[in-house]
């Protein structure tokens, strides 16, 4: 019993958490806004396509090219990649030109988008670590490994 109800409290905050985001929906004039749980239009309707928040930001599509929008509607990453995956531990995997890299929550590209697949980004937060910080020296080498690479 004492399990049963500690299962309950976790599945009913989880739930209200999850809550808490409005949920993208196609507005009368075709385009993707975002919405309160009461329907209260939270971020007006502009996006080709829009999909759920997480971690605060959510992808948006405008003319095919994808980006990701803040809380307030704010963009962050301006629609520029060819696909996107959502934010996870406060990174995001991007790709732009047939290339993945990885963005910040502010949008910056802070692995940049030089790898031929997913894989070598399935430790996205070892990556990062690989290409941050970035001074002097190492940032020549790392540029001239991206062009190479490129």
């Amino acid at each position: 019993m004492k399990h049963f109800i500690l299962s309950l409290l976790l599945l009913a905050s989880g739930l209200s958490v999850w809550a808490e985001y409005p949920r993208p929906s196609q507005a009368v004039n075709g385009k993707y806004g975002y919405y309160s749980s009461t329907g209260n239009v939270e971020i007006r309707p502009r996006y080709d396509n829009a999909l759920d928040f997480r971690e605060g930001f959510a992808p948006v599509e405008i003319r095919g090219k994808w980006g990701f929008i803040n809380l307030q509607g704010r963009t962050i990453a301006k629609c520029q990649y060819q696909e996107v995956r959502n934010f996870n531990y406060g990174y995001a995997v991007v790709r732009k030109d047939n290339k993945w890299g990885v963005i910040d929550t502010d949008g910056k590209e802070v692995v940049p988008c030089v790898f031929d697949d997913l894989g070598q980004l399935s430790d996205v937060t070892s990556v990062v670590k690989k290409y941050t910080p970035v001074v002097g020296e190492q940032a020549l080498q790392l540029q001239q490994d991206s062009v190479a690479a490129k």
